[in-house]
């Protein structure tokens, strides 16, 4: 296994959606912002019944590309496996290759050099995790492609897993279910606790950061789903109260959800100042030579948010 080094002398940003198609917007900032590398989600993997009615490992939600990813952009083929699915059924890295590269040819996606996996293993999927990993590699470094994955907080105190390169994620890092959370986007409060001691991690890694917003629907004390909507101005249907939180004022359907009057609506989004101390605080604690910042993930909408200088800010390796 090979160190992944990168070379392309530019930044790079997670596409995230089941359709690949950019608008004018989306194709300025990879164009303002120097991208060179978009992880691109091809599809994940789940344990489900197949066709004939048999469990197995299966691809779900793949993206459909409705566009082509801009010339001098390189793509990694990016694939969410769940746990279920690794601890069930792992034997299926040689599949998992195939339908990437059936995927890129049809698509048009050539000069792969970098495959990722995003899995939220823990201490009884680790060994079927990485076994798994090592499998891939096998397969991919018949055609000179290197592996790497994504690795959250809580994994940074086990072994890395046997891939060229890590990107650790820094979203995502709090409960959406707890009741009491203020923001599980990113909060210090919710890193610093993995991050008290300097960690020398077994392979290179990469900080992801959020740049998007959510909703996430309470009923009850008891979360019901999170709403991609972010806009709750509408005063005859929402009631602002205090901090992020919104009270649902009358019965209504948003996104194929039924809203319930008294239901809470607590709108979380990623805070500058959050990015900020979160950078700094793992670039203090994680000792490697360089690193790169990547942006979870390019929807013009979400990135309306920032200004320019922030998204630089955000790049800047300091």
């Amino acid at each position: 296994m090979t160190t992944l080094t990168d070379t392309s002398g530019g930044n790079a940003v997670y596409y995230w959606k089941t359709t690949f198609q950019l608008n004018n917007t989306e194709r300025r900032f990879l164009q303002t912002h120097q991208i060179k590398k978009i992880y691109l989600r091809f599809f994940d993997v789940d344990f489900e019944q197949d066709q004939d009615g048999t469990f197995k490992s299966i691809p779900i939600a793949t993206t459909r590309f409705l566009d082509t990813v801009p010339a001098g952009i390189e793509v990694v083929p990016t694939v969410y496996i769940t746990t279920k699915a690794i601890a069930s059924d792992p034997q299926f890295a040689h599949l998992l290759f195939n339908r990437i590269k059936a995927m890129a040819k049809r698509n048009k996606i050539r000069d792969i050099h970098e495959v990722q996996l995003d899995c939220d293993w823990t201490n009884s999927t680790r060994y079927a995790f990485f076994d798994f990993c090592s499998t891939l590699d096998s397969c991919l470094s018949a055609d000179s492609v290197k592996l790497s994955a994504t690795i959250r907080l809580h994994q940074l105190k086990q072994k890395a897993p046997p891939v060229d390169k890590g990107i650790l994620m820094l979203y995502n890092t709090g409960s959406i279910h707890n009741p009491n959370t203020k923001n599980s986007i990113l909060s210090y409060d919710d890193v610093e606790p993995y991050l008290r001691s300097d960690i020398r991690y077994g392979i290179p890694l990469d900080f992801a950061f959020p740049v998007y917003s959510w909703g996430i629907l309470i009923r009850r004390n008891r979360t019901q789903c999170i709403l991609r909507t972010t806009d709750y101005g509408d005063t005859s249907l929402y009631e602002k109260q205090e901090g992020n939180r919104y009270k649902v004022l009358k019965e209504h359907f948003l996104e194929n959800h039924h809203l319930q009057a008294g239901d809470i609506i607590r709108l979380e989004t990623s805070q500058m100042k959050e990015i900020r101390e979160v950078k700094e605080l793992v670039r203090s604690k994680i000792k490697q030579a360089s690193y790169q910042s990547v942006i979870y993930h390019l929807d013009s909408l979400q990135l309306s948010q920032f200004t320019e200088q922030e998204i630089r800010t955000i790049y800047k390796n300091d």
